[in-house]
């Protein structure tokens, strides 16, 4: 069984009062799923919107190859890739 410390249980019954300590950990944990995944969505959905399409045709449609592999693209690939990797388990 995990313990956790009196600080970390100060801080939960502090702002969850009515319910137990467990519950209110995992409460934290889905809202900091929520946040994160919200942060990956809004993410995507700038590159989206930067190269007017969704990422499975940027990578058809082989924009990258077609700027040349500019380190803006490539860059912008790999983070849009790894955003659609990050979130897809969420």
């Amino acid at each position: 069984m995990l313990t956790v410390s009196d600080e970390i249980g100060t801080y939960t019954k502090t702002l969850f009062p009515d319910i137990s300590i467990d519950q209110s950990i995992r409460i934290l944990i889905e809202k900091e799923f929520i946040r994160r995944k919200a942060t990956y969505q809004h993410t995507i959905r700038i590159f989206e919107r930067k190269y007017h399409t969704s990422f499975n045709e940027f990578k058809q449609n082989e924009i990258v190859k077609k700027n040349n592999y500019s380190f803006e693209v490539e860059n912008d690939y790999i983070d849009w890739e790894m955003e659609k990797v990050i979130i897809s388990p969420l």
